[in-house]
């Protein structure tokens, strides 16, 4: 299951590396990876200790899509 992912998350960074750059397409991605594990400790999906969203998480999200929208923004 992970080599499948990893193999999805490869190709498609070789698709948008050209087009959107190398600093932007690392941005998307860890931002997508807080979300991602946010939503994943908020509801306690793998069995870990729920962390509830908080002002402070909700605050570091829209910082990082600031500065994903700064990056992609011509």
């Amino acid at each position: 299951m992970s080599s499948a992912f990893q193999r999805i998350n490869i190709f498609m960074m070789v698709l948008v590396v050209p087009k959107i750059g190398v600093a932007t397409a690392l941005v998307c991605v860890i931002t997508g990876q807080i979300f991602a594990s946010t939503v994943i400790d908020h509801f306690q999906l793998f069995g870990g200790r729920q962390i509830p969203i908080d002002g402070k998480r909700i605050a570091g999200i829209l910082f990082l899509a600031l500065a994903l929208w700064l990056f992609y923004k011509r």
